[in-house]
């Protein structure tokens, strides 16, 4: 019996992680990516290079 317990713990532990790390990669796509152009959306990096000439 604990030994199933355990078994379903570490298989949820991992399935929570890995759902912690897919989503890691999302937030940092939106974090990032932002953050570099310094314009809080997505679409100013299209925007920025015109605006600099």
């Amino acid at each position: 019996m604990l030994f199933r317990e355990l078994l379903t713990l570490s298989s949820s532990y991992i399935y929570l992680t890995k759902l912690i790390k897919s989503k890691e990669k999302t937030m940092g796509k939106l974090v990032n990516g932002p953050s570099t152009t310094g314009n809080p959306s997505g679409s100013g990096r299209g925007n920025n290079p015109p605006k600099g000439k």
